[in-house]
């Protein structure tokens, strides 16, 4: 045993024994409670489990699956102990190496943990197991998880379209077309990320998206053009480069689109140009980051038409489009400064 495995073992049993010493007195004594000695009970034990997450590295993978067995912890810190494992696991290992043994060791033992009925520990091991397995393993038990409830269908989206660039096409039209079911399937209003959102910024590489299949981009497309609104809202609030998601859908679209790099500004203002009928389009490009780029592009005349169209948008004539007037005055004066 190494100098270093010595002394945390060591730490570890001053660990229990103080817990022992301090605990067990007051959990036994007949004037506690049940709920008071699961409480303390807790406490010790968060501690110790609080040390292998914190210190990572600090305890074997055998230490830390030997703490997860026993049966003394609490879901929450078992859940911690999962976590502590699948940071222990190496991302890239050598063939028929120890580490490429240890490795699947501890895929299977995540793969086992993710079977627990409690959810704490089941999810954790799911997403330690996914963050660790290989591609082609990770899509089947990515997969399985959402279809056996182990996952919400929030984190099935959240980790599937990292996997869209390691697909064959025909794996990647698949994959597309369960992500956008389990959108349909998620609350509307958990606040966190839509799989339009997920969509915009995989999306904002057009090397990524040259390797998707024309169906799969095809498919994407349809999806972004019929949940526009995520992206054309006006905020409630003034605050600079407030039209970012407006540029991001738009800039998604045009690589789904096969526009290329050379041509992007160029297309981006063609679009402006011709929005007679939403010049609040105009307006919110104005507060992206692709304003500099596109009124540097715009001729005298093209600039001029962008002004029109800003004036056709209406001002702030109340408190609940106040932050509309001022994109727009904002975006007046930018295109009057060049």
């Amino acid at each position: 045993m190494s100098f270093r495995n010595a002394a945390i073992g060591i730490a570890v049993a001053v660990c229990v024994a103080a817990g022992a010493t301090i605990g067990l007195p007051i959990i036994n004594d007949p004037a506690r409670t049940e709920s008071q000695a699961q409480a303390i009970g807790a406490f010790v034990s968060r501690y110790m489990i609080e040390m292998a997450v914190v210190l990572p590295g600090w305890f074997s993978v055998d230490v830390l699956m030997s703490m997860f067995n026993a049966d003394v912890l609490s879901p929450a810190n078992q859940s911690m102990i999962v976590r502590a494992i699948g940071n222990a696991c190496q991302a890239e290992v050598a063939p028929d190496s120890a580490a490429e043994k240890e490795k699947a060791r501890i895929l299977a033992f995540l793969k086992s943990a993710a079977q627990d009925p409690r959810d704490p520990v089941a999810q954790e091991a799911a997403l330690a197991y996914l963050k660790a397995a290989p591609a082609d393993k990770a899509i089947s038990f990515l997969r399985e998880s959402l279809s056996s409830g182990i996952l919400p269908a929030r984190e099935f989206i959240r980790l599937a379209h990292g996997h869209l660039w390691n697909l064959e096409h025909a794996e990647q039209e698949r994959l597309i077309k369960e992500m956008i079911r389990a959108e349909l399937t998620r609350a509307q209003d958990d606040q966190l990320p839509t799989l339009g959102q997920h969509l915009i910024g995989l999306l904002s590489s057009r090397q990524g998206v040259e390797t998707l299949s024309r169906e799969g981009r095809n498919i994407l497309l349809d999806y972004l053009e019929d949940n526009a609104s995520q992206f054309t809202t006006v905020p409630d609030r003034f605050y600079h480069l407030a039209g970012r998601p407006l540029g991001q859908w738009l800039e998604a679209k045009a690589w789904l689109s096969g526009v290329r790099q050379d041509e992007l500004t160029r297309h981006l203002l063609d679009l402006l140009l011709a929005s007679g009928d939403t010049p609040e389009t105009v307006v919110m490009m104005m507060a992206s980051y692709f304003a500099d780029d596109l009124i540097a592009l715009a001729n005298a005349v093209e600039r001029e038409r962008l002004r029109t169209l800003v004036l056709k948008a209406p001002r702030a004539v109340s408190p609940d489009n106040a932050a509309f007037g001022q994109y727009r005055e904002d975006a007046l004066r930018r295109l009057q400064a060049v």
